[in-house]
């Protein structure tokens, strides 16, 4: 019978609590932790090919998606470059409009007027949007407690991170 991770994991644990309360260590004990040493070796390889499996498949993931990004990237500037090049013969030619196709109409239309800024550096202040963004220097808090200062509103921490190589 194959026993999940987390069963490895309990039965573990468990034979080890009874080794450091100072129990002796049986015959059937030993052999029990060597058998669970194999068990837990086999079923993190096993984890471990998978975890690689999905990697691959992310990275593929990823990778189609930057291809599919750059492919929308360089459709936007064909359409754009189209658009503009259409559009600076129609008003070139004075035409307005065109509904000729049965399937679209081709219009100039006249937007609405834009505020276009010159020379920010002479905007007076009256007419200049101060926007305040506000979070807290983690590198800052860091230090000051690397140092040896207490903090009561905030804590190293330190975490543990899987490797599979």
């Amino acid at each position: 019978m194959s026993l999940s991770l987390y069963e490895i994991s309990s039965k573990y644990q468990g034979l080890f609590s009874a080794l450091s309360n100072g129990e002796e260590i049986s015959e059937e004990q030993l052999k029990d932790i060597n058998e669970l040493e194999d068990s837990l070796e086999n079923k993190a390889v096993s984890i471990a090919s998978l975890i690689k499996n999905m990697e691959a498949e992310q990275k593929a993931i990823v990778d189609a998606q930057k291809e599919m990004w750059q492919r929308e990237f360089r459709l936007s500037k064909k359409i754009d470059n189209l658009k503009g090049y259409l559009k600076s013969h129609l008003i070139s030619c004075g035409v307005k409009e065109i509904k000729s196709s049965p399937y679209f109409q081709i219009k100039l239309k006249s937007c609405p007027e834009k505020v276009v800024i010159n020379a920010e550096s002479k905007v007076p202040d009256e007419f200049v949007r101060t926007k305040v963004t506000v979070e807290a220097d983690k590198t800052k808090i860091k230090e000051h407690i690397k140092a040896g200062n207490p903090c009561d509103f905030a804590h190293l921490e330190m975490d543990v991170r899987l490797e599979i190589k």
